[in-house]
């Protein structure tokens, strides 16, 4: 990552901060719906963390 690409990613970084300070935290209580390709997937994955190897 040269120079000018970082100083991009930490003014995102830092809009993004100051952003989320203003409208504070999600409601994460909430929760959220994932579709069932994803749920399969992350299950596929999670299989694949817990196997041998």
């Amino acid at each position: 990552m040269g120079g000018a690409d970082f100083q991009t990613w930490v003014e995102r970084f830092e809009d993004n901060a100051d952003h989320r300070r203003r409208l504070g935290d999600p409601g994460w209580e909430r929760g959220s719906h994932l579709s069932s390709a994803v749920v399969r997937s992350l299950q596929r994955f999670q299989t694949g963390e817990e196997g041998e190897g």
